[in-house]
């Protein structure tokens, strides 16, 4: 992955150390997001790519998951799609 993306794009040299990581704060994210959205009283907006609530239901999560709450996460459909076997060829 790493060779084919220096090909790609040659001014950028990953290392595949750098791609695990961003892959991993992906997942980490996209878990998040996810926890969210499968909560009681939360939905998701796929124009703006975030989760939505009435405001008294922001305040029973976590400081981690309500950093999300004003901020897209435009990767979590194809995400989800990797990450929960829903992928189909």
């Amino acid at each position: 992955m790493a060779a084919r993306l220096n090909n790609k794009y040659p001014v950028s040299n990953f290392t595949v150390s750098q791609l695990k990581d961003r892959e991993q704060r992906l997942k980490k994210d996209h878990n998040i997001v996810k926890s969210i959205v499968s909560k009681s009283g939360f939905g998701w907006n796929p124009e703006i790519k975030v989760p939505t609530a009435i405001d008294e239901k922001w305040k029973e999560l976590s400081e981690d998951q309500q950093k999300w709450r004003n901020r897209p996460f435009p990767y979590y459909d194809d995400l989800y799609d990797i990450y929960d076997g829903m992928y189909t060829i």
